[in-house]
């Protein structure tokens, strides 16, 4: 199993050095960053140019590439005063790349906004105010060359969606009314209580996501002319709500896991494609469906006594740093139908890559479930003392063809484990981040010895 926290990879594997690529390597001085300097990549969606935004605490760097990841050029700017502290999202126009900041955190009402012109130099700052409060906001997040802000309204059927793009917002209001949603027992339940409920995670379209990654039960997909919901707090099924970019309206599907007893639930949206995953202590269902058709690709399923043939790596466990072990049916599903259950694909250079089992936490040494699925039961979220707990997963990894045949490979080394490798091999590293670009990802990090912001290219090995 690949997870990682914070870009910093907690398996870590050998990386051939055919994996990896040096891309560019700039001077940069960062003056007494200390807490205060921050980096923030920004791919641009249209033209697949990149700007990545390098700040202490007095000076804002922009630096340019275009589409081949060349380095064009740089604009400078003075930081924000010390009202704005968190560099908190971008956009793109024709001709402009902006950087927003925000005053404590990633999401706030008040927002800074400096444009960088890279062929002009003409550099732009402009305070804005969101047309809405900024107790009321739920989730901020970019897509699209744009910045999005969404947000609760008085209707507990309705949210607001900005849409910042430069120094604009337009407010669109969603609704939701016509929509029947259900809580995990099957009662109707309006979108502001679901959510508030069942908090909303963000999944990267484009890029690998990590199981506990994955385990959120409401996910946000942000599609080229729609934003996607899917939420799998409803046992034995998956509920999913679909907001058209273009004229904001909602529209909703359910998809069924009619798996017997109440089951441990999971999807997981790729390329067209609903994949979900229902676990109880007895038994286990992996199914694909058209998204948009609602055709069955197709069904694996086993039992306790079953060994799971289409499970390539085999049963594993891992509980906290501890070495992974491998675990019988019997135990994998008593333990993984009492977690958060967990399905993350993606597209591998050949295949798809499918990582599915549960994440919960346990007490340390003793494997005793704690909390892990409170708010799954339908409680409050809060906090219930993860801080002296262990998070133990329960994982398979597989490989299937785009109609879903399993295909008898074993996975190869991806990116991520590549990049994992580099960066406990190199001390000198700060400031790490990491974003799929085009067909491969892209490692930005400052170098405290060379005193150079660098970019490295690495990509997934072939499984066959």
């Amino acid at each position: 199993m690949r997870q990682y926290i914070l870009y910093l990879l907690i398996i870590i594997y050998p990386a051939g050095l055919y994996a990896q690529t040096d891309v560019s390597a700039q001077p940069l001085i960062l003056e007494n960053a200390k807490d205060r300097a921050t980096l923030m990549p920004a791919p641009e969606a249209e033209y697949n140019q990149m700007v990545v935004y390098a700040a202490d605490d007095k000076t804002v760097t922009a630096l340019h590439y275009n589409s081949a990841l060349f380095f064009t050029g740089r604009l400078q700017a003075p930081r924000p005063g010390k009202g704005y502290e968190k560099l908190a999202g971008y956009s793109f126009s024709t001709d402009t790349a902006y950087a927003y900041w925000v005053p404590g955190g990633y999401v706030g009402r008040e927002i800074m906004v400096q444009g960088f012109n890279f062929t002009t130099g003409n550099i732009t700052t402009k305070a804005l105010e969101l047309p809405v409060k900024s107790t009321k906001i739920i989730r901020a997040f970019n897509g699209n060359n744009v910045r999005y802000v969404l947000a609760k309204t008085k209707d507990k059927n309705k949210l607001d969606l900005c849409v910042i793009s430069g120094s604009t917002i337009e407010k669109h209001t969603l609704d939701f009314s016509g929509i029947r949603l259900k809580n995990h027992n099957g009662k109707s339940i309006n979108i502001k209580r679901a959510l508030k409920l069942f908090p909303m995670s963000e999944v990267s379209v484009t890029g690998f996501n990590s199981l506990p990654e994955a385990s959120s039960t409401t996910k946000l997909y942000v599609l080229p002319d729609a934003l996607l919901i899917t939420m799998d707090h409803y046992r034995n099924a998956t509920q999913s709500l679909r907001i058209d970019l273009k004229n904001y309206t909602v529209t909703g599907n359910v998809f069924d896991q009619p798996l017997d007893g109440v089951a441990n639930t999971a999807s997981f949206y790729n390329m067209g494609t609903l994949y979900q995953l229902a676990i109880t202590k007895d038994k286990l269902e992996l199914k694909a469906v058209n998204f948009d058709t609602g055709k069955l690709l197709k069904t694996y399923t086993a039992e306790k006594n079953d060994s799971i043939p289409f499970a390539t790596t085999g049963l594993k466990e891992q509980t906290g740093s501890n070495d992974v072990e491998t675990i019988d049916t019997r135990k994998f599903l008593k333990r993984a139908s009492m977690g958060s259950a967990a399905l993350s694909v993606y597209h591998t250079p050949n295949d798809i890559l499918v990582s599915a089992g549960a994440v919960r936490y346990v007490t340390p040494g003793i494997n005793i479930f704690m909390g892990a699925v409170v708010t799954m039961a339908g409680g409050e979220s809060g906090d219930y003392g993860f801080d002296d707990q262990d998070q133990q997963t329960q994982y398979f990894e597989s490989l299937f063809d785009e109609n879903f045949n399993y295909l008898p490979f074993e996975p190869q080394l991806l990116a991520v484990d590549h990049i994992n490798d580099y960066l406990n091999n190199k001390s000198s590293i700060s400031l790490a981040t990491v974003v799929p670009f085009t067909y491969y990802y892209i490692l930005g990090y400052y170098d405290t010895e060379t005193k150079q912001y660098i970019l490295r290219r690495f990509e997934d090995d072939s499984a066959y």
